[in-house]
This record gives C-alpha cells, structure tokens and sequence, in this order.
C-alpha cells in the first residue's frame, strides 16, 4: 500500500471542516440575529480534525514503528509542518494586540505569550486556558498527541499503541494523583481518544481499503445525523455522560470512515477543488480570525454585519488567502525547513562525509 497515495474524499473533508468551523465563526461574530439560524454546531468540526490527524499519522507511519531513526524524521515534518504558519499568525496577532495600551486590554499576559508559542496551555488574566490566538487551543492537542505519537514510533507497532493508550488513561485520571497544574488540567481531557478512533480507522483501512459508495454515505450521513442529534436534538436517555461523549466521537468518526473508505471516481473539478481547499485547511482555520477582524478593515472595505452578502464576501476572502499562504509561505517553509533539518541530520551522522564535500567535521 503506497501511504503517500492521496485520499482526494478525505481532502475534501479537511476542507470542509476547516470552512465550517470558519463559516461558524463568521456567523456567530458578524451576523447572528436574534431568531436567525444557528451555526454554531459547526465549529465542532474541530473534531473531525482529530480523527482526522489520529487516522494520517497511523497512515503514514505504519512502517516506522520499532525504527529510531523514524522519530527523528516524524518530529521534523510535523514540526516543519505546524510551527512556521502558526508562529506567523501568532506574531501578526501579536503586533495588532501590542498596539492597544496593554496586554490585559486583550484578556492576555506575557506568559500566556510565550508559552502560547511553545504549545503549551496557559491562564489567561481572565481565567480561561486559551492561547494567544483563541482557536489555537486546538494545537495544544495537537502538539501533546504528536509529541507522544513520536515517541511511541520507538516501540514496535502494537506496543508503542498500547503503551500510548495507557499514556492517555493515565493522563486522563492525573488529577487525581498529580498536583494540580494549569497543563494537567487542559490536557486531561477525554479529547484525546479522538485521536485514536483516527488510528482505529487507519487499522481498518490497512485491511480493507475500500468499501461500496452507498456504504460509505450511509456512513458519513449517519455521522451527521447523529452529530446533528447530540448537539441540539432532543435529550436521549441512555446518551448521557461518558455514553454521550463516546457517541459524539463515534459520529466524528463516521464522517472520517466514510470519505477514508470511498475510492470511487470523483469529477476532475470537484477533486481538484478539495486537493487545493484540503492543502489550504490548515491556513484556513489559522487565518479566518485575522482576515475577519483585521485584513479586510485595512483595505478599506465597509461593508454592514449581519448580512449574508458580507459572510459570503468574507469567507471568500478567507479561502483565497488562505490558497495564496498555502502556496507561497506554508508549504515552501515546510519543505526548507524539513530539507534543512534532514541535511543537517545527515551531516551530524557522517562527519566523514562532510569532510569529503570540504565542511568541517
């Protein structure tokens, strides 16, 4: 199985989640009315985000367990992946924050600052754990599964998972034998196991890797439906407490399942359309705040909130921002640093080598 083959429905589903949890915001901000439709339930994409990196990390790993120099390798793409946009927007951020009199008038701290650069979860002035881009919340995840995912690749395949499932029991029961600490308190949470639905679907899909179209949308419908039912249906009985959080995950998971699992034709447009849309994902659900808030003031636009024509001409924006970052800023500083850490590595294995090409040893 190639694991670098592309999964154009899974593309298309990073897109879209990226670009609802963006559409959610936009409406919730600018043009919510009181009556109107909600939109809300949307910015629990982040979820199928989850899954998502639980089931691409499996996927492209799966032939790294048990290889030490595979870790080295993981810690340089991911972080050669995530930190160059994400430092990026968060010193833009910055520098429109720092021209108001003071962190506080932002609900902010220099020590949420810094350690917002480092992904680490920190206490806001006003109490609540977010970093210096509210959204970026979702990194700190990110980051804690990455970063244990990494170090599980040490272990051959089904212990290095089973060691990181027990790490996430234990993590997830800390409070209660650890000292309370504002980083236990942010990342024991149930969350985690989000990431391994993901790694369960990647399991699957190393045995089977396709299944019929119809039971594909059976799935992703089903997924939606029961998304729809947790999040504003009518209370059910047996889905309450730990039940209700597995269903939730199990929904976002569906969703996932279903465009992993379908590798029927698409129409040339509609996959080009998600390959470039799921590339920009990223950049989409980092950028959205600042192009709502700041980019489109600066260049002048006046347009009344609470109109669907402002949504539709924001979020376009969003997207060909975001298109434009992928392509000239994201993906070229991924790839120079990935090409400078690996050269780097190379060297510091082989001096001998370097020698030979006239570097110092």
């Amino acid at each position: 199985m190639n694991a670098t083959r592309r999964l154009v429905p899974l593309q298309g589903l990073r897109a879209i989640a990226a670009l609802s949890i963006a559409w959610a915001h936009l409406h919730h901000v600018f043009a919510r009315q009181p009556g109107g439709p909600d939109f809300g339930m949307l910015a629990y994409a982040v979820d199928v985000f989850f899954v998502i990196s639980g089931f691409i990390m499996m996927h492209r790993e799966w032939d790294s367990f048990g290889e030490p120099e595979s870790v080295r390798k993981f810690f340089v793409r991911r972080l050669a992946r995530i930190v160059p946009l994400y430092w990026g927007v968060s010193l833009i951020y910055l520098y429109f924050v720092l021209r108001v009199p003071g962190l506080t008038v932002a609900n902010l701290s220099w020590d949420v600052v810094w350690k917002s650069f480092l992904f680490i979860p920190a206490v806001r002035p006003q109490g609540n754990i977010h970093p210096l881009i509210d959204i970026g919340w979702t990194l700190n995840y990110e980051m804690l599964f990455y970063m244990t995912f990494g170090l599980a690749l040490f272990l051959p395949r089904w212990i290095g998972l089973g060691a990181l499932g027990l790490g996430y029991l234990a993590l997830y029961n800390s409070p209660a034998w650890l000292p309370s600490s504002t980083a236990i308190e942010f990342w024991a949470n149930i969350r985690l196991f989000e990431f391994f639905f993901g790694i369960g679907i990647a399991v699957a899909f190393r045995y089977r890797e396709r299944l019929p179209g119809w039971l594909c949308a059976a799935s992703i419908l089903s997924g939606v439906a029961l998304w729809q039912l947790i999040v504003s249906g009518p209370p059910i009985p047996f889905l309450t407490g730990y039940t209700n959080v597995m269903a939730y995950f199990a929904s976002a998971a569906l969703i996932v399942a279903g465009a992993v699992f379908y590798q029927g034709p698409l129409p040339r447009p509609l996959a080009s359309t998600f390959n470039t849309l799921g590339d920009a994902s990223y950049a989409i659900y980092l950028m959205h705040p600042l192009t709502y808030y700041y980019t489109l003031p600066f260049f002048g636009i006046n347009v009344s909130t609470q109109s669907w024509a402002y949504m539709l001409f924001a979020l376009s924006a969003v997207i060909i921002g975001a298109v434009l970052v992928h392509r000239y800023f994201e993906a070229p500083a991924a790839r120079w640093l990935a090409h400078a850490a690996e050269t780097s590595g190379k060297s510091f294995k082989s001096p001998a080598a370097d020698a030979a090409r006239g570097a110092t040893p």
